[in-house]
């Protein structure tokens, strides 16, 4: 009975994941084209199932190589933008608390 439960719950939190990364591929795609979110979460998800159902292992993982690739963009985006690297560094180690309703609130401070 354990074994089960535990695997339906593993089940369920793997569809969820799926569905967030889908989602944000999505929210991604958005920036660069204007369609709308549905659309273009169905179409990531009908281009990778279609992938991982016709094309075969040695491909497939040939293009999630190149695509784990692209992740480097995180990192070199450090060296591209130009920051107050200090501010970030010291905003990240000391919190900064104000005693305001848009703090708070999570509120843009226009």
């Amino acid at each position: 009975m354990v074994l089960y439960t535990v695997v339906t719950i593993v089940v369920i939190a793997n569809v969820i994941n799926i569905g967030a990364d889908l989602g944000a591929m999505a929210s991604a795609a958005q920036l660069l084209i204007p369609v709308p979110f549905v659309v273009l979460t169905l179409v990531f998800t009908t281009i990778i199932l279609l992938l991982e159902v016709f094309t075969n292992y040695k491909v497939y993982s040939k293009i999630l190589k190149w695509l784990a690739i692209t992740l480097l963009a995180y990192p070199i985006t450090v060296f591209i933008i130009h920051q107050p690297w200090a501010t970030i560094l010291r905003a990240t180690v000391v919190p900064h608390f104000e005693f305001s309703f848009a703090f708070f609130f999570i509120k843009p401070a226009c």
